[in-house]
Protein backbone atom coordinates (compact mmCIF):
# COMPACT_ATOMS: atom_id res chain seq x y z
CA UNK A 1 0.00 0.00 0.00
CA UNK A 2 3.10 2.83 0.94
CA UNK A 3 4.48 1.70 -2.59
CA UNK A 4 0.99 2.20 -4.24
CA UNK A 5 1.02 5.76 -2.38
CA UNK A 6 4.07 6.86 -2.98
CA UNK A 7 3.39 6.37 -6.80
CA UNK A 8 0.29 8.16 -6.48
CA UNK A 9 2.02 10.96 -4.43
CA UNK A 10 4.55 11.07 -7.04
CA UNK A 11 2.25 10.90 -10.21
CA UNK A 12 0.64 14.09 -8.46
CA UNK A 13 3.65 15.79 -7.83
CA UNK A 14 4.70 15.12 -11.82
CA UNK A 15 1.34 16.20 -12.75
CA UNK A 16 1.69 19.53 -10.80
CA UNK A 17 5.02 20.08 -12.15
CA UNK A 18 4.21 19.93 -15.94
CA UNK A 19 0.90 22.24 -15.40
CA UNK A 20 3.14 24.50 -13.53
CA UNK A 21 5.38 24.82 -16.28
CA UNK A 22 2.33 24.69 -18.74
CA UNK A 23 1.55 27.55 -17.07
CA UNK A 24 4.69 29.36 -17.21
CA UNK A 25 5.11 28.47 -20.99
CA UNK A 26 1.59 30.57 -21.37
CA UNK A 27 2.25 33.35 -19.07
CA UNK A 28 5.41 33.65 -20.90
CA UNK A 29 3.67 33.34 -24.33
CA UNK A 30 1.29 35.86 -23.24
CA UNK A 31 3.97 38.05 -22.30
CA UNK A 32 6.09 38.51 -25.27
CA UNK A 33 2.62 38.50 -27.18
CA UNK A 34 1.96 41.78 -24.95
CA UNK A 35 5.54 42.93 -25.68
CA UNK A 36 5.20 42.81 -29.53
CA UNK A 37 1.81 44.52 -29.29
CA UNK A 38 3.19 47.27 -27.59
CA UNK A 39 5.71 47.88 -29.44
CA UNK A 40 4.05 47.92 -32.73
CA UNK A 41 1.26 50.67 -30.87
CA UNK A 42 3.97 52.79 -29.54
CA UNK A 43 5.91 52.54 -32.90
CA UNK A 44 2.97 53.26 -35.07
CA UNK A 45 2.57 56.03 -32.95
CA UNK A 46 5.88 57.66 -33.03
CA UNK A 47 5.83 57.28 -37.20
CA UNK A 48 2.54 59.13 -37.12
CA UNK A 49 2.82 62.28 -34.95
CA UNK A 50 6.77 62.40 -34.34
CA UNK A 51 8.41 60.88 -37.66
CA UNK A 52 6.07 61.81 -39.91
CA UNK A 53 7.06 65.46 -41.70
CA UNK A 54 4.67 67.74 -39.63
CA UNK A 55 2.70 69.45 -41.49
CA UNK A 56 3.38 68.40 -44.90
CA UNK A 57 1.57 65.74 -46.97
CA UNK A 58 2.87 62.11 -47.53
CA UNK A 59 1.90 58.94 -49.08
CA UNK A 60 1.81 55.57 -47.41
CA UNK A 61 4.64 54.45 -49.47
CA UNK A 62 6.63 57.86 -47.64
CA UNK A 63 5.87 56.29 -44.73
CA UNK A 64 6.11 53.09 -45.10
CA UNK A 65 9.74 53.72 -46.22
CA UNK A 66 10.58 56.56 -43.39
CA UNK A 67 9.61 53.31 -41.25
CA UNK A 68 11.89 50.63 -42.72
CA UNK A 69 14.60 53.46 -42.19
CA UNK A 70 13.86 53.82 -38.75
CA UNK A 71 13.51 49.79 -38.04
CA UNK A 72 16.76 49.22 -40.13
CA UNK A 73 18.32 51.14 -37.36
CA UNK A 74 16.95 50.00 -34.05
CA UNK A 75 19.02 46.97 -32.32
CA UNK A 76 17.37 43.31 -32.00
CA UNK A 77 16.28 42.43 -29.12
CA UNK A 78 15.05 39.85 -26.90
CA UNK A 79 11.27 39.38 -27.76
CA UNK A 80 11.64 39.33 -31.78
CA UNK A 81 10.21 42.95 -31.72
CA UNK A 82 12.25 44.26 -34.36
CA UNK A 83 11.21 41.08 -36.46
CA UNK A 84 7.58 41.80 -35.91
CA UNK A 85 8.18 44.90 -37.63
CA UNK A 86 9.87 44.32 -40.27
CA UNK A 87 7.22 41.28 -40.84
CA UNK A 88 4.15 44.13 -40.77
CA UNK A 89 6.36 46.54 -42.97
CA UNK A 90 6.66 43.88 -45.82
CA UNK A 91 3.14 42.68 -45.72
CA UNK A 92 2.17 45.88 -46.01
CA UNK A 93 4.30 46.37 -49.12
CA UNK A 94 2.77 43.51 -50.44
CA UNK A 95 -0.33 44.69 -50.21
CA UNK A 96 0.74 47.26 -51.94
CA UNK A 97 2.03 45.33 -54.82
CA UNK A 98 5.62 46.91 -53.82
CA UNK A 99 6.92 43.04 -54.43
CA UNK A 100 10.20 43.79 -55.20
CA UNK A 101 10.40 46.09 -51.71
CA UNK A 102 8.03 43.56 -49.52
CA UNK A 103 10.64 40.32 -50.59
CA UNK A 104 13.49 42.97 -49.29
CA UNK A 105 12.01 43.62 -45.92
CA UNK A 106 10.81 39.91 -45.23
CA UNK A 107 14.48 38.66 -46.38
CA UNK A 108 15.55 40.67 -43.54
CA UNK A 109 12.79 40.06 -41.15
CA UNK A 110 13.31 36.06 -41.70
CA UNK A 111 17.24 36.47 -41.39
CA UNK A 112 16.63 38.36 -38.35
CA UNK A 113 14.41 36.09 -37.09
CA UNK A 114 16.78 32.46 -37.40
CA UNK A 115 18.47 34.21 -34.03
CA UNK A 116 15.14 34.44 -31.92
CA UNK A 117 13.92 31.42 -29.72
CA UNK A 118 10.56 32.75 -30.52
CA UNK A 119 8.48 30.21 -32.23
CA UNK A 120 5.53 32.91 -33.20
CA UNK A 121 8.10 35.53 -34.87
CA UNK A 122 10.10 32.16 -36.60
CA UNK A 123 6.86 31.09 -38.45
CA UNK A 124 5.60 34.79 -39.10
CA UNK A 125 8.90 35.64 -40.71
CA UNK A 126 8.84 32.33 -42.40
CA UNK A 127 5.47 31.97 -43.76
CA UNK A 128 5.77 35.83 -44.60
CA UNK A 129 8.71 35.46 -47.10
CA UNK A 130 7.65 32.27 -48.22
CA UNK A 131 4.05 34.28 -49.26
CA UNK A 132 6.13 36.56 -50.93
CA UNK A 133 8.83 34.32 -53.14
CA UNK A 134 5.49 32.86 -54.16
CA UNK A 135 5.15 35.78 -56.45
CA UNK A 136 8.49 35.11 -58.14
CA UNK A 137 9.74 31.93 -59.98
CA UNK A 138 11.55 30.44 -57.16
CA UNK A 139 8.40 28.50 -56.06
CA UNK A 140 10.42 25.47 -54.47
CA UNK A 141 11.78 27.94 -52.32
CA UNK A 142 8.49 29.51 -51.48
CA UNK A 143 6.95 26.34 -51.03
CA UNK A 144 9.92 25.08 -48.07
CA UNK A 145 9.37 28.53 -46.59
CA UNK A 146 5.77 27.57 -45.73
CA UNK A 147 6.31 24.68 -44.53
CA UNK A 148 9.24 25.64 -42.19
CA UNK A 149 7.10 28.10 -40.95
CA UNK A 150 4.11 25.62 -40.04
CA UNK A 151 6.13 23.07 -38.83
CA UNK A 152 7.78 25.80 -36.55
CA UNK A 153 4.15 25.78 -34.37
CA UNK A 154 3.32 23.75 -31.85
CA UNK A 155 -0.52 22.26 -31.52
CA UNK A 156 -0.94 24.67 -28.39
CA UNK A 157 -3.93 26.48 -28.50
CA UNK A 158 -1.73 29.60 -27.86
CA UNK A 159 -0.06 29.46 -31.23
CA UNK A 160 -3.65 28.79 -33.03
CA UNK A 161 -3.78 32.41 -34.30
CA UNK A 162 -0.10 32.01 -35.78
CA UNK A 163 -1.29 28.80 -36.84
CA UNK A 164 -4.23 30.13 -38.91
CA UNK A 165 -2.06 33.11 -40.44
CA UNK A 166 0.66 30.71 -41.70
CA UNK A 167 -1.96 28.56 -43.27
CA UNK A 168 -4.14 32.20 -44.90
CA UNK A 169 -0.17 32.93 -46.11
CA UNK A 170 0.48 29.41 -47.41
CA UNK A 171 -3.15 29.58 -48.98
CA UNK A 172 -2.34 32.95 -50.62
CA UNK A 173 0.96 31.07 -52.00
CA UNK A 174 -0.60 28.01 -53.70
CA UNK A 175 -3.20 30.38 -55.31
CA UNK A 176 -0.64 31.93 -56.89
CA UNK A 177 1.21 29.12 -57.99
CA UNK A 178 -1.54 27.16 -59.89
CA UNK A 179 -1.94 25.01 -56.78
CA UNK A 180 -5.60 25.32 -56.31
CA UNK A 181 -6.17 21.67 -54.47
CA UNK A 182 -3.35 22.71 -51.64
CA UNK A 183 -4.91 26.58 -51.97
CA UNK A 184 -8.59 25.51 -51.36
CA UNK A 185 -7.42 22.70 -48.52
CA UNK A 186 -5.10 25.16 -46.47
CA UNK A 187 -7.79 27.44 -46.71
CA UNK A 188 -10.25 25.52 -45.55
CA UNK A 189 -7.74 24.21 -42.33
CA UNK A 190 -7.68 27.87 -41.31
CA UNK A 191 -11.24 28.49 -41.26
CA UNK A 192 -11.80 25.18 -39.08
CA UNK A 193 -9.36 26.28 -36.91
CA UNK A 194 -10.98 29.51 -36.55
CA UNK A 195 -14.12 27.96 -34.68
CA UNK A 196 -11.77 26.84 -31.82
CA UNK A 197 -11.21 30.20 -30.74
CA UNK A 198 -12.39 30.76 -27.62
CA UNK A 199 -13.01 34.77 -28.90
CA UNK A 200 -14.42 35.31 -32.38
CA UNK A 201 -13.34 38.00 -34.51
CA UNK A 202 -15.77 39.57 -37.58
CA UNK A 203 -12.57 40.81 -38.95
CA UNK A 204 -10.74 37.18 -39.14
CA UNK A 205 -13.81 35.79 -40.27
CA UNK A 206 -14.42 38.26 -43.22
CA UNK A 207 -10.65 37.56 -44.08
CA UNK A 208 -11.58 33.93 -43.98
CA UNK A 209 -14.32 33.67 -46.12
CA UNK A 210 -12.28 35.78 -48.43
CA UNK A 211 -9.00 33.34 -48.65
CA UNK A 212 -12.16 30.48 -49.39
CA UNK A 213 -13.67 32.43 -51.83
CA UNK A 214 -10.80 32.76 -53.75
CA UNK A 215 -9.90 29.45 -53.09
CA UNK A 216 -12.66 28.19 -54.19
CA UNK A 217 -12.57 30.11 -57.26
CA UNK A 218 -8.90 29.37 -58.34
CA UNK A 219 -10.20 25.83 -58.11
CA UNK A 220 -13.18 25.93 -60.09
CA UNK A 221 -15.52 25.56 -57.72
CA UNK A 222 -17.33 28.40 -58.94
CA UNK A 223 -20.76 27.20 -56.89
CA UNK A 224 -19.14 27.26 -53.70
CA UNK A 225 -17.27 30.60 -54.54
CA UNK A 226 -20.23 33.13 -55.35
CA UNK A 227 -22.06 32.62 -52.19
CA UNK A 228 -18.31 32.80 -50.06
CA UNK A 229 -17.73 36.02 -51.13
CA UNK A 230 -21.19 37.29 -50.43
CA UNK A 231 -20.38 35.97 -46.86
CA UNK A 232 -16.75 37.98 -46.71
CA UNK A 233 -18.62 41.50 -48.06
CA UNK A 234 -21.91 41.13 -45.35
CA UNK A 235 -18.89 40.67 -42.44
CA UNK A 236 -17.05 43.72 -44.58
CA UNK A 237 -20.27 46.02 -44.70
CA UNK A 238 -21.14 44.98 -41.12
CA UNK A 239 -17.56 46.33 -39.60
CA UNK A 240 -18.29 49.43 -41.57
CA UNK A 241 -14.92 48.75 -44.10
CA UNK A 242 -17.17 48.51 -47.03
CA UNK A 243 -15.29 51.40 -48.89
CA UNK A 244 -11.62 50.34 -47.89
CA UNK A 245 -9.06 49.03 -50.03
CA UNK A 246 -10.10 45.61 -48.13
CA UNK A 247 -13.23 46.03 -49.93
CA UNK A 248 -11.49 46.81 -53.27
CA UNK A 249 -9.94 43.27 -53.16
CA UNK A 250 -13.12 41.54 -52.30
CA UNK A 251 -14.83 43.23 -55.52
CA UNK A 252 -11.37 42.99 -57.44
CA UNK A 253 -11.70 38.61 -56.99
CA UNK A 254 -15.66 38.97 -56.80
CA UNK A 255 -16.00 40.69 -60.54
CA UNK A 256 -12.89 38.23 -61.73
CA UNK A 257 -14.97 35.05 -60.90
CA UNK A 258 -18.22 37.01 -62.77
CA UNK A 259 -15.51 37.09 -65.48
CA UNK A 260 -15.02 33.54 -65.42
CA UNK A 261 -18.59 32.47 -65.66
CA UNK A 262 -18.83 34.51 -68.54
CA UNK A 263 -20.83 38.22 -66.78
CA UNK A 264 -18.78 40.38 -67.68
CA UNK A 265 -21.84 43.23 -67.36
CA UNK A 266 -21.66 42.21 -63.53
CA UNK A 267 -17.97 42.35 -63.33
CA UNK A 268 -17.24 45.36 -64.92
CA UNK A 269 -19.66 47.05 -61.99
CA UNK A 270 -17.57 45.31 -59.52
CA UNK A 271 -13.75 46.20 -60.76
CA UNK A 272 -15.00 49.52 -61.61
CA UNK A 273 -16.08 49.68 -57.91
CA UNK A 274 -12.95 48.77 -56.67
CA UNK A 275 -11.11 50.72 -58.61
CA UNK A 276 -12.90 54.09 -57.72
CA UNK A 277 -12.01 52.85 -53.60
CA UNK A 278 -8.36 53.39 -54.86
CA UNK A 279 -8.32 55.94 -57.00
CA UNK A 280 -6.40 58.66 -55.38
CA UNK A 281 -7.41 61.30 -57.48
CA UNK A 282 -7.75 61.67 -61.55
CA UNK A 283 -5.44 59.40 -62.70
CA UNK A 284 -4.60 55.72 -62.21
CA UNK A 285 -1.09 55.64 -59.87
CA UNK A 286 -2.43 54.17 -57.32
CA UNK A 287 -4.55 51.57 -58.36
CA UNK A 288 -3.27 47.93 -58.31
CA UNK A 289 -1.46 46.26 -61.45
CA UNK A 290 -3.68 43.47 -61.28
CA UNK A 291 -7.09 45.42 -60.75
CA UNK A 292 -5.87 47.11 -63.79
CA UNK A 293 -5.43 44.24 -65.91
CA UNK A 294 -8.39 42.56 -64.57
CA UNK A 295 -10.40 45.72 -65.81
CA UNK A 296 -8.73 45.91 -69.13
CA UNK A 297 -9.66 41.91 -70.13
CA UNK A 298 -13.40 42.95 -69.04
CA UNK A 299 -13.21 46.02 -70.74
CA UNK A 300 -11.89 44.11 -74.24
CA UNK A 301 -14.68 41.56 -73.34
CA UNK A 302 -17.18 44.41 -73.61
CA UNK A 303 -15.83 45.80 -76.94
CA UNK A 304 -14.91 48.86 -75.03
CA UNK A 305 -11.18 48.73 -76.38
CA UNK A 306 -9.56 52.69 -75.74
CA UNK A 307 -10.75 52.31 -72.72
CA UNK A 308 -9.08 48.41 -72.46
CA UNK A 309 -5.77 49.63 -73.85
CA UNK A 310 -5.29 52.76 -71.29
CA UNK A 311 -5.96 50.35 -68.72
CA UNK A 312 -3.63 47.47 -69.44
CA UNK A 313 -0.51 49.84 -70.38
CA UNK A 314 -0.83 51.45 -67.23
CA UNK A 315 -1.20 47.65 -65.75
CA UNK A 316 2.03 46.74 -67.62
CA UNK A 317 3.90 49.97 -66.57
CA UNK A 318 3.05 49.66 -62.92
CA UNK A 319 3.78 45.95 -62.75
CA UNK A 320 7.42 46.20 -63.94
CA UNK A 321 7.96 48.99 -61.40
CA UNK A 322 6.78 46.56 -58.95
CA UNK A 323 8.46 43.71 -59.71
CA UNK A 324 5.26 41.29 -59.99
CA UNK A 325 6.08 38.89 -62.62
CA UNK A 326 2.80 37.51 -63.20
CA UNK A 327 0.97 40.74 -63.27
CA UNK A 328 3.16 41.46 -66.11
CA UNK A 329 2.27 39.09 -67.60
CA UNK A 330 -1.02 39.23 -67.41
CA UNK A 331 -0.80 43.05 -69.40
CA UNK A 332 0.98 41.58 -72.26
CA UNK A 333 -1.35 39.02 -72.75
CA UNK A 334 -4.26 42.33 -72.19
CA UNK A 335 -2.38 44.41 -74.91
CA UNK A 336 -2.05 41.10 -77.35
CA UNK A 337 -5.79 41.13 -77.48
CA UNK A 338 -6.09 44.78 -77.47
CA UNK A 339 -3.72 45.14 -80.69
CA UNK A 340 -5.46 42.26 -82.42
CA UNK A 341 -8.72 43.68 -81.56
CA UNK A 342 -7.54 46.87 -83.27
CA UNK A 343 -6.17 45.31 -86.29
CA UNK A 344 -2.37 45.95 -85.07
CA UNK A 345 -1.43 42.34 -86.01
CA UNK A 346 2.27 42.79 -85.35
CA UNK A 347 2.18 44.62 -82.17
CA UNK A 348 0.09 41.50 -80.31
CA UNK A 349 2.77 39.42 -82.32
CA UNK A 350 5.41 41.36 -80.46
CA UNK A 351 3.41 40.84 -77.15
CA UNK A 352 3.13 37.25 -77.67
CA UNK A 353 6.69 36.98 -78.31
CA UNK A 354 7.91 38.84 -75.04
CA UNK A 355 5.56 36.49 -72.84
CA UNK A 356 5.93 33.25 -74.23
CA UNK A 357 9.74 32.89 -72.66
CA UNK A 358 8.64 35.03 -69.27
CA UNK A 359 5.79 32.15 -69.08
CA UNK A 360 8.42 29.21 -69.48
CA UNK A 361 11.04 30.64 -66.67
CA UNK A 362 8.27 30.38 -64.85
CA UNK A 363 6.07 27.08 -65.11
CA UNK A 364 5.67 23.79 -66.38
CA UNK A 365 5.28 23.44 -70.14
CA UNK A 366 1.43 22.02 -69.36
CA UNK A 367 0.80 24.87 -66.95
CA UNK A 368 -3.02 26.11 -68.44
CA UNK A 369 -1.27 29.66 -69.15
CA UNK A 370 0.18 27.67 -72.05
CA UNK A 371 -3.30 27.05 -73.37
CA UNK A 372 -4.11 30.95 -72.95
CA UNK A 373 -0.88 31.32 -74.96
CA UNK A 374 -1.95 29.05 -77.55
CA UNK A 375 -5.72 30.32 -77.97
CA UNK A 376 -3.98 33.80 -78.53
CA UNK A 377 -2.01 32.22 -81.17
CA UNK A 378 -4.75 30.88 -82.65
CA UNK A 379 -6.72 34.10 -82.98
CA UNK A 380 -3.69 36.40 -84.23
CA UNK A 381 -2.95 33.60 -86.80
CA UNK A 382 -6.72 33.58 -87.65
CA UNK A 383 -6.77 37.44 -88.06
CA UNK A 384 -3.84 36.86 -90.95
CA UNK A 385 -5.66 34.37 -92.56
CA UNK A 386 -3.35 31.69 -91.84
CA UNK A 387 -5.82 29.26 -90.86
CA UNK A 388 -3.84 25.72 -91.11
CA UNK A 389 -1.72 28.02 -88.46
CA UNK A 390 -4.56 28.71 -86.23
CA UNK A 391 -5.73 25.00 -86.42
CA UNK A 392 -2.83 23.79 -85.11
CA UNK A 393 -2.21 26.46 -82.26
CA UNK A 394 -6.24 25.80 -81.70
CA UNK A 395 -5.28 21.89 -81.17
CA UNK A 396 -2.93 22.59 -78.96
CA UNK A 397 -4.75 24.69 -76.49
CA UNK A 398 -7.51 22.40 -76.42
CA UNK A 399 -5.49 19.68 -75.45
CA UNK A 400 -3.47 21.52 -73.20
CA UNK A 401 -6.37 22.44 -71.00
CA UNK A 402 -7.85 19.14 -71.20
CA UNK A 403 -4.87 17.99 -69.82
CA UNK A 404 -4.33 20.23 -67.16
CA UNK A 405 -8.01 20.07 -66.14
CA UNK A 406 -8.95 23.23 -66.76
CA UNK A 407 -12.24 24.44 -65.11
CA UNK A 408 -15.25 23.70 -67.35
CA UNK A 409 -16.02 27.40 -68.53
CA UNK A 410 -12.10 27.65 -69.66
CA UNK A 411 -12.83 24.16 -72.03
CA UNK A 412 -16.00 25.44 -73.03
CA UNK A 413 -13.95 28.83 -74.17
CA UNK A 414 -11.05 26.64 -76.19
CA UNK A 415 -13.49 24.42 -78.00
CA UNK A 416 -16.20 27.23 -78.98
CA UNK A 417 -13.10 29.32 -80.78
CA UNK A 418 -12.21 26.19 -82.03
CA UNK A 419 -15.20 25.68 -83.92
CA UNK A 420 -15.15 29.08 -84.80
CA UNK A 421 -12.40 28.43 -86.37
CA UNK A 422 -13.39 25.07 -88.23
CA UNK A 423 -16.67 26.76 -89.43
CA UNK A 424 -13.69 29.49 -91.11
CA UNK A 425 -12.46 26.53 -92.77
CA UNK A 426 -15.98 24.84 -93.50
CA UNK A 427 -14.80 22.05 -91.18
CA UNK A 428 -18.62 22.04 -90.48
CA UNK A 429 -18.35 18.48 -88.68
CA UNK A 430 -15.68 19.46 -86.45
CA UNK A 431 -17.20 22.46 -85.74
CA UNK A 432 -20.36 21.13 -85.27
CA UNK A 433 -18.57 18.06 -82.64
CA UNK A 434 -16.73 20.73 -81.08
CA UNK A 435 -20.03 23.61 -80.19
CA UNK A 436 -21.92 20.07 -79.41
CA UNK A 437 -19.00 19.02 -76.73
CA UNK A 438 -19.01 22.97 -75.11
CA UNK A 439 -22.79 23.14 -75.21
CA UNK A 440 -22.84 20.30 -72.78
CA UNK A 441 -19.97 21.29 -70.67
CA UNK A 442 -22.30 24.57 -70.41
CA UNK A 443 -25.23 23.08 -69.16
CA UNK A 444 -23.32 20.78 -66.88
CA UNK A 445 -21.32 24.06 -65.75
CA UNK A 446 -24.27 26.68 -65.26
CA UNK A 447 -26.47 26.56 -62.94
CA UNK A 448 -30.01 26.53 -64.56
CA UNK A 449 -31.35 29.55 -65.13
CA UNK A 450 -27.83 31.37 -64.65
CA UNK A 451 -27.14 33.19 -67.91
CA UNK A 452 -23.30 33.20 -69.00
CA UNK A 453 -21.39 34.89 -71.99
CA UNK A 454 -19.10 31.95 -72.45
CA UNK A 455 -22.44 29.58 -72.59
CA UNK A 456 -24.21 31.73 -74.86
CA UNK A 457 -21.17 31.90 -77.29
CA UNK A 458 -20.79 28.17 -77.36
CA UNK A 459 -24.79 27.91 -78.33
CA UNK A 460 -23.92 30.02 -81.02
CA UNK A 461 -21.54 28.57 -82.58
CA UNK A 462 -23.42 25.33 -82.36
CA UNK A 463 -26.64 27.38 -83.94
CA UNK A 464 -23.90 28.13 -87.03
CA UNK A 465 -22.86 24.69 -87.15
CA UNK A 466 -25.93 23.62 -87.41
CA UNK A 467 -27.18 26.01 -90.12
CA UNK A 468 -23.94 25.33 -92.19
CA UNK A 469 -25.71 21.67 -91.93
CA UNK A 470 -28.75 22.73 -93.38
CA UNK A 471 -30.49 21.85 -89.86
CA UNK A 472 -32.74 25.22 -89.71
CA UNK A 473 -34.93 24.70 -87.13
CA UNK A 474 -31.88 23.23 -84.68
CA UNK A 475 -30.03 26.30 -85.59
CA UNK A 476 -32.95 28.59 -84.78
CA UNK A 477 -33.33 27.22 -81.17
CA UNK A 478 -29.51 26.95 -80.67
CA UNK A 479 -29.65 30.88 -81.64
CA UNK A 480 -32.40 31.21 -79.57
CA UNK A 481 -30.89 29.75 -76.28
CA UNK A 482 -27.37 31.72 -76.87
CA UNK A 483 -29.37 35.13 -77.27
CA UNK A 484 -31.09 33.85 -73.77
CA UNK A 485 -27.45 33.69 -72.29
CA UNK A 486 -26.19 36.96 -74.07
CA UNK A 487 -28.41 39.31 -73.79
CA UNK A 488 -28.40 39.87 -69.76
CA UNK A 489 -24.45 39.59 -69.81
CA UNK A 490 -23.08 41.49 -72.85
CA UNK A 491 -25.72 43.41 -73.68
CA UNK A 492 -28.09 44.24 -76.11
CA UNK A 493 -25.58 46.45 -78.60
CA UNK A 494 -22.75 43.49 -78.70
CA UNK A 495 -22.21 41.89 -81.99
CA UNK A 496 -22.41 38.16 -80.71
CA UNK A 497 -25.82 39.15 -79.62
CA UNK A 498 -27.17 40.64 -82.57
CA UNK A 499 -25.89 37.64 -84.38
CA UNK A 500 -27.96 35.22 -82.07
CA UNK A 501 -30.91 37.37 -82.77
CA UNK A 502 -30.61 37.22 -86.05
CA UNK A 503 -30.71 34.09 -86.50
CA UNK A 504 -33.06 32.88 -83.86
CA UNK A 505 -35.87 35.08 -85.58
CA UNK A 506 -34.43 34.28 -89.29
CA UNK A 507 -37.64 32.66 -90.95
CA UNK A 508 -35.30 31.71 -94.05
CA UNK A 509 -31.99 30.37 -92.12
CA UNK A 510 -30.28 32.42 -94.05
CA UNK A 511 -26.65 32.76 -92.42
CA UNK A 512 -27.04 36.48 -90.32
Amino acid sequence: MATVALAAVGAGVAGTIFQAERATEQRDFALRALSRTAAVNDFNGFLLFDAAPSGKPFTVGDLLARAQEIVSHQAADGNGNRTDLLIAIGRQYQSMDEDGKARDVLSRAYDSSRQSNDRSTRARAACGLGASMARTAQRDRAEALLREGLADLPEAPQYTLDRIDCLRSASGAARMMGNAAAAVQRAEAAHALAGTLAIPSTVLEMRLWLDLAESYRVAGRFAEADPAFAAAFDRLTALGRENTQTAGTLLNNWGVLLGQIGQPLRAEALLHQAIEISRSDTSLGKVSPMLLVNYARTLAELGRIDAASEHADRAYVEARRAGDEIVVNMALFAQAIVDRERGDLAGAGERLAEVEPRLAAMLPRDHQAFAGLAQQRQLLEQAQGNLTLAKIAADRSVAIAEAAGADAYVRITFLTRRAELELAMQLVAEARADAARAVDLARQAAPSGTPSSIAGRAYLALGQALLAAHETSAARRAASAAADHLRPTLGLDDRQTQIAQSLASSSSGTPP
